[in-house]
């Protein structure tokens, strides 16, 4: 399975460094993202989170955006999902590898203020 798992995945790499686009490495890791087995989120995040350090610039800002923020509900299935690891993986690529500014550069005084605003929107996002 793991070997079966990479051709995929570096085939899906060539195919976008051949066109010189980002569009199949988008259009196979959001078939993978959307899956409902956590095994198939977890090794998506994982390669993800890996590679997502070779792209830089405008083609980096796009596989993020279209990844993780433009498909409707995406980043809301993914942040609060009922698995703990895959959860837990995007949280580390959300804060490791998409937000990537130092701390005294954002608009609050210390984190206590994002960590709360993040408790105000699980809370009102979990079920009553």
């Amino acid at each position: 399975m793991f070997l079966f798992d990479n051709i995929i995945v570096m085939y899906i790499l060539l195919l976008s460094y051949y066109y010189h686009t980002v569009d199949y490495f988008i259009s196979g890791f959001s078939i993978l993202l959307d899956s409902i087995h956590f095994h198939v989120l977890l090794r998506a995040l994982s390669f993800i989170y890996n590679q997502l350090d070779l792209f830089h610039g405008n083609r980096r800002l796009e596989i993020i955006n279209r990844l993780f923020f433009k498909p409707p509900g995406r980043f809301k299935n993914l942040f609060l999902h009922w698995c703990y690891v895959v959860r837990r993986f995007f949280h580390h690529i959300l804060i490791y590898k998409v937000f990537r500014t130092d701390w005294h550069l954002l608009p609050c005084s210390n984190s206590l203020l994002i960590l709360n605003m993040f408790k105000e929107i699980t809370l009102t996002a979990s079920p009553r």
